[in-house]
């Protein structure tokens, strides 16, 4: 607890990070890979990190790095892990911050054909 100007207290907020770091001890870092709740923390930084899940080595399909099977199956629960937890941080009054890279990876889909496994360019809404 801190003291605002007139001497009162004020609780401080709780900050996560997901899939990114700030300097500060204060501050709760959080794998992407993990199936944390986000719902005791005030304040949420997410940015979806996906390279933990391109090994070295990997294939290469149309010049973007590729997933195997297993990889797209780890990844697509873990985006539905962490889409579930933002949308109930913001239906909460959570502030949530969302920082989005360009690296586009192909995956593929169960018949085999490759295609890309997140457009992370584009803006969406979490609901």
């Amino acid at each position: 607890m801190s003291h605002d100007d007139q001497g009162g207290l004020v609780s401080e907020k709780r900050i996560v990070t997901i899939g990114c770091e700030l300097a500060s001890g204060d501050v709760k870092h959080v794998s992407f890979r993990s199936r944390s709740s986000l719902l005791d923390f005030d304040i949420v930084l997410f940015t979806p990190i996906i390279s933990d899940f391109l090994g070295y080595g990997s294939d290469y399909f149309q010049g973007k790095p590729s997933l195997s099977d297993t990889q797209s199956f780890q990844l697509r629960e873990c985006c539905e892990h962490w889409r579930r937890e933002l949308k109930e941080a913001v239906t909460a009054g959570k502030t949530t911050l969302f920082f989005f890279q360009s690296s586009r990876p192909s995956t593929s889909t169960p018949d085999k054909e490759r295609i890309p496994a997140l457009d992370v360019t584009r803006r969406r809404r979490v609901m």
